[in-house]
């Protein structure tokens, strides 16, 4: 091959150039105007809601790849007299990006977030999308709450969604959340997950279950009008070079998902019949298939 002669640092500089001529094409849009990146953290908090449900002294973690920069999802789970008591925690955008504030219409114009291989181009400035509204480990966040009641078997029972405020314990990692499940964890892994290691194997006790929850993160393309998947043409270029090994010869798909697949792959699960309410709740300007 013409690449087998080349260094890591050199493949690696090539295929930026490369993705940097794509990313040109495509028009996507990489820098966010310098209104944008100059608004004041402090000025996108909002203020505080009486209605919001505290739920910071429950454990619960997100858990992603150990790249992962923006956490919008966080699981807890304790057992109960009749079964399980499940938490799906996602971030409030909504409550930082209103309709037709500047964020939404930055939002609007670049329609989706791009994850490719070396880089993140993302829908909402680094303030919001890797800060506020990231559920990073150890500080209060604001999210919508799906808190779901299932029997011994992981049937739903009854549901509930709320606006709330959580604090995730631990940035969960998938290859470790499984060494752990596994009994072959390291010491130093066990001890970072000490706030949340009793969930783990209730979680993989809800996982085995034979009703499982479904996925919430399929609410928004159930109801409504369904809008076709957000097609970029930097599609391809998620097929192209692994940062993580750099040479040729690793290249393929790197999907964090499927490179770590998860036995508690429920992390963000809520059932069927919730669907309708969690998308009204979780509805934001800043959704890309919103009409103008």
């Amino acid at each position: 091959m013409i690449y087998s002669t080349m260094s890591d640092e050199m493949w690696a500089n090539e295929f930026s150039s490369f993705v940097d001529k794509q990313l040109e094409c495509a028009n996507v849009r990489v820098k966010f105007p310098h209104a944008i990146l100059c608004a004041p953290r402090d000025g996108l908090v909002p203020s505080p809601c009486s209605s919001r449900i505290d739920l910071r002294d429950t454990p619960c973690f997100t858990i992603d790849c150990s790249s992962t920069k923006d956490m919008d999802d966080a699981v807890s789970v304790e057992k109960t007299a009749i079964g399980y008591a499940l938490g799906v925690h996602i971030a409030d955008v909504a409550a930082y990006v209103k309709p037709g504030s500047s964020f939404d219409t930055c939002a609007m114009e670049r329609g989706t977030s791009h994850y490719l291989p070396d880089r993140t181009i993302p829908m909402l400035p680094p303030v919001l999308s890797a800060d506020l509204c990231s559920l990073n480990p150890c500080e209060d966040r604001l999210a919508v709450s799906v808190l779901v009641t299932l029997d011994a078997n992981g049937a739903v029972v009854g549901y509930e969604v709320v606006k709330s405020t959580i604090r995730s314990r631990v940035k969960g990692v998938y290859d470790e959340v499984n060494a752990i499940l596994e009994g072959v964890a390291t010491p130093e892994v066990s001890s970072k997950y000490a706030a949340v290691i009793d969930q783990l194997p209730i979680m993989g006790e809800v996982n085995s279950c034979d009703h499982r929850p479904l996925p919430v993160l399929h609410c928004l393309s159930q109801f409504g009008e369904q809008p076709a998947r957000t097609t970029s043409r930097l599609d391809h270029l998620t097929t192209g070079y692994n940062p993580n090994h750099g040479s040729p010869a690793c290249r393929g798909r790197q999907t964090c998902r499927s490179t770590q697949p998860s036995t508690i792959d429920h992390i963000c699960q809520a059932p069927r019949c919730a669907w309708p309410e969690l998308a009204s709740r979780c509805a934001t300007g800043a959704h890309p298939h919103r009409s103008r």
